[in-house]
């Protein structure tokens, strides 16, 4: 079974206050018994050891008391006999630390201290260190499961606002704000900023079905009528029948390109990405301002851009032109330091509605009755696509003499 995070950093908190807790104090184990020997070997070097005795060891070890103190005297000294200072068991639990000197005579003068008092001090510090290590570890864990628990408590609010939104479908839900802005408050901060998005893009998909479902449904309508009239008994006039199979033909044509522009706009929601090569815009733009009928001023400009998307916005812009200028319409195209370009196409019709300049960008937004003449509303929202994906904008304004400009930057 997988441990909580809060159980985790709770037990990772209590091992890191123990581990240090227990090497501290085998480090000051290890140096009060260093010290200790220090201090024995400086008493047998100047025979002042209080606990001591005094011996004699023949070359084979055995030893001959001279004089005993406290504790016992080890029989004899470990072969071969060597000069120094070293640690000799008397008996199990009974240390002592000997001194052995030579003597002119081929024996060795031996004195020694016994270390029970020192590894008795050394054995009751260690326990402490042990017993407090233990306390401190749960201590630990106390205190760090308390403190994890305020800690994740958004977290856990978290979740709770996760798993509800995932059941009700309900992005209005948000996080309580969390202070100080600290890791968690701008985790917080994140989550509700993705909740509003997320809410965003949901009502923007329903405005979108809604108003994709209400402009299929006119062309639609449309048709059916239309060929209701045609399959009518009698044979309607051949006059209302050439007419009701134009409005068919004219309607099935907006058809397609409402569906068209609803096609590219989904590859666009999906994140689709255009695929650009080295280009000169202005030899882009030309065929379709000529075919569109708009006065031109070109200029070489090289943009790295998709030349198909970078044709279907210049369309888009143009058409716009022609439909609302009357046929006065104009392209220009001018290169931009130290790189990229700049299309402006402006139309001398009646102009954009005062505050409708950004609104006009919306998908299926039509600012009023004087420019809107069928179109599926879609074309703009197209257009900043591709200017986006060209690293670039797009915006539009009035021009002072009149009608509309439309200003497209590429890098």
């Amino acid at each position: 079974m997988a441990l909580s995070i809060r159980a985790r950093i709770a037990l990772f908190g209590a091992l890191v206050v123990c581990g240090t807790v227990m090497l501290f104090g085998f480090l000051l184990f290890a140096a009060i018994q260093g010290g200790g020997l220090i201090t024995v070997d400086q008493d047998l070097r100047a025979d002042r050891a209080s606990t001591t005795f005094s011996a004699v060891a023949d070359p084979d070890g055995e030893l001959r008391t001279v004089r005993q103190g406290d504790g016992g005297v080890p029989p004899r000294l470990p072969l071969p006999v060597m000069q120094g200072l070293y640690t000799v068991t008397v008996k199990p639990g009974d240390r002592v630390r000997v001194l052995v000197v030579a003597q002119p005579d081929g024996t060795y003068r031996v004195t020694g201290e016994h270390l029970g008092e020192l590894e008795r001090t050394a054995r009751l510090l260690l326990t402490y260190l042990l017993v407090t290590a233990l306390v401190t570890m749960v201590a630990g864990i106390a205190t760090t499961w308390l403190v994890a628990a305020s800690a994740l408590r958004p977290l856990r609010t978290m979740a709770a606002v996760a798993e509800e939104v995932g059941w009700t479908r309900d992005l209005r839900r948000r996080l309580p704000a969390v202070r100080p802005r600290d890791e968690v408050g701008r985790l917080t901060e994140a989550f509700n900023a993705m909740l509003g998005r997320l809410e965003g893009a949901q009502e923007s998909q329903r405005r979108f079905v809604a108003d994709a479902s209400h402009e299929l449904r006119t062309p639609l309508t449309s048709i059916r009528s239309n060929a209701g009239l045609l399959q009518r008994d009698p044979a309607p006039e051949p006059r209302d029948a050439r007419e009701a199979v134009q409005d068919i033909v004219a309607e099935s044509e907006r058809m397609s390109r409402l569906v068209d522009g609803l096609l590219t706009l989904a590859r666009a929601d999906a994140g689709q990405q255009l695929r650009r090569a080295p280009l000169d815009l202005a030899r882009v733009v030309e065929p379709v301002a000529r075919r569109a009928g708009l006065g031109t001023s070109l200029e070489e400009a090289p943009v790295l851009g998709d030349a198909d998307a970078l044709t279907q916005l210049t369309w888009i812009l143009a058409d716009n032109a022609r439909r609302h200028g009357g046929g006065n319409g104009v392209l220009w195209v001018r290169r931009r330091q130290p790189s990229g370009a700049v299309l402006v196409v402006g139309d001398r019709g009646p102009g954009i509605p005062a505050g409708e300049e950004e609104r006009i960008f919306e998908r299926f937004y039509q600012p009023d009755v004087s420019r809107s003449d069928g179109g599926s509303g879609l074309g703009l929202a197209i257009a900043r696509w591709i200017a986006g994906q060209h690293g670039g904008r797009i915006w539009a304004g009035n021009d002072p003499s009149g009608g509309a400009v439309f200003v497209v930057e590429l890098q």
